[in-house]
This record gives structure tokens, C-alpha cells and sequence, in this order.
């Protein structure tokens, strides 16, 4: 809840000029919350300390639930001064500050470390064509180096290419997951792929592993994850820097 105050006062700096401190001063401040949602709430604490760290001198009058338009018209009467103040949802702030764009699916991200670090994540450069991402994904199983296939090579369809084919038969909404498939890359000459230990780019499947042995030696020689097991999945640019954050998963037993 404090947190949700501070950031409404950020706003209403934002907002507008400091009254004079001999003056009385009244802000309206609309939202299209209940007012008994967690939002509402927090809008009449933050009526009620402007009240009492000001004296009395400003006052916050709260209309919620819609009463001065929807959010996009409440959002645009802050910036021409019909109101002082409104609480706005982050896809209207991402019209003016893309980044926000991140904190409209909160579910996608474990903490607040890691939606920081996709935030503040490095630009990808030239590694990105417009269509697929040549930088390596490393995976660690166990914590030996188990492939580091490059992305970008061996795709057989870039990313605008599998959007356009998904979009024909359903809608994609904003926030939409779309999966490339397996990162795997072959040999210079053609062949599937070696191990790393093999001086091979390795693997990022355990069925890709076990399908070449299969055709190479008759049957599989790699096992398949058992509990205990832990495998790390991450991309680095070219300084270092995880790009998206890692994936890191022990396989283990329920109870």
C-alpha cells in the first residue's frame, strides 16, 4: 500500500505546479477504480495525508470509478490541465515511455530483480536481422556445458514468418508467446550435430541427443533428466550480459 501511495504523490509532482504554501489548493484526482479496490484505497490514504502534511492548505477530491471519463480521456486531461491528476494504467504511460510496456504482464516475471535486468537489458545489436537472433544459448546440465547452438543459424522460419503463420489462424493478443522450437545447428559438413566435448556446438534437447545416437550407434546412450538433475538455459551478448535472464530448473520429487 505504501508503495502505491508513493508512487500516486510521483505522479501528482508530476502533475502539476506546487501551490503556494498561503494558499488553499484543491486537486481532483479521477480513476477508474472501485472504491474499495486496493487503488481506490490507496487514493483516500493519499487524500487523507495530503490533508494532514499540508495543514489543511491542500485538499484532494477523489472521483472514482470513471466519474471524469475512461482512462485514456483522464490521462489526456492531465497533460492539457483539465485535471491535476489521475491514476493511469501502464499501457497509456508506454505511449509516452515504451519500457513500460514490461509491467503490463507482472505474471511474467518471477521478481523484481529479473524484470530489472529485462528492462535495462543491453540492445541486441547486430545480432538481431530483423527476423532471428544469432547469439548462442547456452545449457548447462548438471553444470557441464551441454550446447551452446547459435539461434539465428539453422531456423528455418524467422519470427515474422511464424507470427504471420499463427495470426491466419487465431488471434495474437499483446503479450503473445510465439516458440521457435529447438535451438540445435549442424555440423560444416552437413551432419547432425557433436557434443561439446566432441568440439561439437552440443545440443539443447535431450531427444535431439538421443535420436543421433540411435541412428549413429543403434541405440540411445544419453539418459533422460532424472530427479536431482538440474539444467541451465540462458543467452549472453557478446560482453557477457544475460539478456533475458536464465532458466534454471532442478528436476525434483512432489511430497
Amino acid at each position: 500500500m505504501r508503495h502505491l501511495v508513493l508512487a500516486i504523490a510521483l505522479c501528482a509532482f508530476a502533475s502539476f505546479a506546487a501551490p503556494d504554501v498561503d494558499a488553499k489548493t484543491t486537486i481532483r484526482l479521477g480513476h477508474s477504480n472501485a472504491p474499495t479496490s486496493p487503488k481506490g484505497r490507496a487514493a483516500d490514504k493519499f487524500a487523507e495525508l495530503v490533508k494532514q502534511y499540508t495543514d489543511g492548505r491542500v485538499t484532494v477530491k477523489i472521483f472514482p470509478s470513471s466519474q471524469l471519463g475512461n482512462n485514456r480521456k483522464m490521462f489526456t486531461a492531465v497533460k492539457t490541465r483539465g485535471i491535476e491528476m489521475t491514476l493511469t494504467p501502464y499501457p497509456l504511460l508506454a505511449d509516452i515511455v515504451p519500457e513500460y510496456t514490461t509491467l503490463t504482464a507482472g505474471y511474467f516475471y518471477e521478481n523484481w530483480d529479473q524484470l530489472r535486468k529485462i528492462v535495462e537489458a543491453p540492445e541486441l545489436g547486430q545480432a538481431w536481422d530483423g527476423g532471428r537472433l544469432h547469439l548462442p544459448l547456452r545449457v548447462s546440465y548438471n553444470g557441464e556445458l551441454f550446447g551452446k547452438a547459435n539461434a539465428g543459424v539453422d531456423m528455418t522460419f524467422d519470427f515474422p514468418t511464424l507470427i504471420a503463420h499463427a495470426a491466419k489462424t487465431r488471434p495474437l493478443c499483446a503479450g503473445t508467446i510465439i516458440g521457435s522450437g529447438t535451438v540445435s545447428n549442424k555440423d560444416d559438413d552437413g551432419t547432425p550435430g557433436r557434443p561439446v566435448a566432441d568440439g561439437g556446438l552440443g545440443y539443447s534437447c535431450i531427444a535431439e541427443i538421443r535420436m543421433i545416437e540411435t541412428i549413429r550407434d543403434g541405440k540411445p546412450t544419453t539418459p533422460f533428466m532424472q530427479f536431482g538433475d538440474r539444467v541451465r538455459l540462458e543467452m549472453l551478448d557478446a560482453d557477457g550480459n544475460s539478456l533475458f535472464g536464465a532458466i534454471d530448473q532442478q528436476v525434483q520429487q512432489q511430497g
